[in-house]
Order: C-alpha cells, then structure tokens, then sequence
C-alpha cells in the first residue's frame, strides 16, 4: 500500500504539523507523504480538534474531508489488487 499525501502545500502541512504536536508533543510524523496509519492517526485527531486557522488554513473539515478522499484511494487499490488476484 502506497503512503498518502498530506498535501502539496507547505501551510497545510505545517498546519497538521502543529495541530499533531500540540496533541502529541514533538515528532517528525508529517511529511508531504505518510504511511497510511499515520494518515488514518492524523484525520482522528483532526476530527476532534479545534477549529483553528492556524492549524487548518483551509479550513477543517475542507482538509479532513481532501485527507480522507487520498485515504479512500489508496484503500480502494487494495480491494483492486485483492480482486485482480482472485480472478
């Protein structure tokens, strides 16, 4: 399974960045690509997090919600490649 990007612009991903640190302390989890858990881990986090612009400069639910469809993709392949494999 493919890692999943976060996004291809700088102020999202440090937005994610800062959000996962206050919840979480220092790491180095965000980067513009990440393994699908750590995607997963991200958009739970988002979900109950505050609303605020300097963590979601496009909004919240407008970065949840384009998080979730990369995550759906790379899921989606996996039942590709399972049916491929079947047939």
């Amino acid at each position: 399974m493919d890692s999943i990007l976060i996004s291809t612009t700088g102020t999202v991903r440090d937005g994610l960045a800062a959000m996962l640190e206050a919840a979480i302390g220092y790491h180095e989890i965000v980067q513009v690509f990440v393994p699908l858990q750590w995607a997963l881990f991200i958009v739970s986090l988002a979900k109950n997090a505050s609303d605020k612009e300097e963590w979601f400069p496009h909004g919240k639910w407008a970065t949840i919600q384009a998080l979730q469809g990369r995550i759906d993709t790379e899921i989606d392949k996996v039942w590709e490649e399972s049916n491929g494999a079947n047939e």
